[in-house]
């Protein structure tokens, strides 16, 4: 069974808000300390602008095929998540940290593995996959040591 280790950092994070946590209590009595909250305003794609897909013409012949319409609210998903990754690699450089937990939606998450480095993910406790930002933070215990008790 996983624990809430002291000096944990806790990322909860969707796609426009973190928040990241610091354990300061112990493994049998844990407590969060809010360390950081970000907001990235992220509006809705036909708020940002549309790119139309574009069309490719077959070198040969007379076959077409449709390009992907650019999805820029995904795209500040995708860069809030890098920042998030690049930050808390930074400090864990600077030893502020031993262990990680990060909890995000299945889409957050997939972003986040791809930008966490090496030594990020050697420290990882648990990834959650569920999105704990719109609940209370004296929820989110409980919510975390429900999850970790499953693993």
């Amino acid at each position: 069974m996983k624990k809430l280790k002291k000096n944990c950092r806790v990322l909860i994070a969707d796609g426009a808000k973190a928040l990241i946590f610091e354990n300061t209590g112990d493994a049998s009595q844990p407590h969060l300390e809010l360390l950081q909250s970000f907001d990235s305003p992220n509006p809705p794609s036909r708020e940002l602008g549309e790119a139309r897909g574009g069309r490719v013409y077959s070198s040969a012949g007379t076959n077409r095929s449709a390009m992907e319409v650019t999805d820029f609210h995904e795209m500040a998903e995708e860069a809030f998540i890098r920042e998030l990754a690049q930050m808390l690699e930074a400090d864990r450089a600077k030893s502020a940290f031993t262990s990680l937990i990060i909890a995000a939606p299945p889409k957050a998450l997939s972003y986040w593995r791809a930008y966490q480095t090496d030594k990020l993910e050697a420290i990882t406790i648990a990834q959650i996959a569920k999105d704990y930002t719109k609940n209370p933070s004296s929820e989110l215990v409980a919510l975390l040591v429900k999850e970790l008790e499953r693993e």
